[in-house]
């Protein structure tokens, strides 16, 4: 029912008089990308029983949620009654929507309906009829929800502004993910040869959805103007509808240095052959590959929008620059490519906080908490 879905139901410091508890999550498609892979993970082990249906789709990750004993299935309303689910956890516009309109008004009984907003919706933003239209059925959505969690601080910040009187409670929990296997030095090596890029050239990772949000056209401009002395190349891991216009602009752009890697959904390979990791986001809820470059140690440059300062600390674990900045970026690549030992300390530093900060099991704990007091004050 929504775009992505983040996180998984988590178990951590249940206790024994705490009863299964069915769950039902609904998103608009599962596919091994953005947030939608946060709901791989850890099971509840027991203590929730979880289910997870789409709208549209094929749902690619239907199965790897079979194999963890995890039912997935387009969703039907029969599908739902059958579920009769004690929480319905929906993620992003039409999921709010249709949970809302599924699960009715609040009421004494009521199913709990907590809703996660991933991302700084911009169609509810502006003066035309249709946002108009939009942000009246997400005022509606919202109100009826139980809870609305932002995955940061900068995505509370955008739907307290363009919801204005219709949000009570707004927990900002961000995405945990699990700690990732370190990539072979054989396979750093093949993803090295199958890019075409020898093991002495620095490569500037991208790894990101080919659209206009991520504003690649900025890193493949900057390019260019990079003026370290080791050869650089720029890698760009994903798929999306500007792919075409993309590679025409890096065919047009002499010394953009570009190698096209296409789709991975295990990026670990790409993370441990970079040696700097950059998003270009006009906007952003979070950066969910800004989490997985930092558990990977990779220092990182970014814009400075939305959640992205709550992942990249700037001075510390990576750098920050304006959206849009082609010579700020150039800059701050250069710098993180030069100095290696500064490139060291960011990646480590960035590792060590991802840790705390960005781990599924605290990512578990938070949710399971919100859901078990939102459970007692429904009864």
């Amino acid at each position: 029912v929504a775009h992505a879905a983040a996180g998984e139901v988590g178990a951590a410091g249940l206790g024994p008089t705490v009863h299964p508890c069915p769950l039902q999550r609904k998103i608009r498609d599962i596919r091994p990308e953005g947030g939608e892979l946060c709901l791989r993970g850890r099971t509840a082990e027991g203590r929730w029983e979880q289910r997870v249906a789409w709208l549209k789709g094929d749902g690619e990750l239907a199965r790897e949620f079979a194999a963890a004993g995890v039912p997935a299935r387009k969703f039907t309303r029969r599908e739902f009654a059958n579920a009769a689910p004690s929480i319905v956890h929906t993620h992003l516009f039409k999921a709010d929507v249709a949970g809302a309109a599924l699960v009715g008004r609040k009421r004494s009984g009521r199913v709990v309906l907590v809703s996660t907003k991933h991302n700084e919706d911009r169609y509810l933003a502006g003066g035309s009829m249709r946002a108009a239209t939009w942000r009246a059925l997400a005022r509606r959505a919202a109100k009826r929800a139980d809870a609305v969690v932002a995955i940061s601080h900068g995505v509370a910040a955008f739907f307290r502004d363009t919801l204005r009187g219709a949000l009570g409670e707004m927990p900002v929990i961000p995405y945990g993910l699990p700690a990732p296997r370190s990539a072979t030095n054989e396979e750093i090596a093949a993803f090295r040869g199958r890019c075409g890029v020898s093991a002495d050239t620095a490569i500037v990772l991208c790894v990101a959805r080919l659209d206009a949000q991520k504003d690649h056209a900025t890193l493949i401009r900057a390019m260019p103007l990079m003026t370290a002395a080791r050869d650089v190349r720029l890698v760009i891991l994903g798929r999306g509808p500007m792919e075409a216009d993309l590679r025409a602009l890096a065919a047009s752009t002499p010394g953009s240095n570009v190698v096209f890697a296409g789709f991975d959904s295990c990026p670990g390979s790409a993370y441990g052959a970079a040696d700097v990791v950059a998003l270009a986001s006009t906007w952003e809820g979070l950066g969910l590959a800004l989490v997985e470059a930092a558990q990977h140690g990779r220092p990182v440059v970014a814009t400075r929008v939305g959640g992205v300062p709550e992942v990249v600390v700037n001075g510390e674990t990576g750098l920050l620059v304006p959206p849009g900045d082609t010579a700020a970026f150039a800059a701050a690549l250069t710098r993180l490519v030069a100095d290696r030992n500064l490139a060291a300390r960011f990646g480590a530093a960035g590792r060590a906080r991802a840790a705390i900060q960005f781990s599924v099991e605290r990512y578990a704990a938070d949710m399971e908490r919100l859901y078990l007091r939102l459970l007692e004050e429904r009864q």
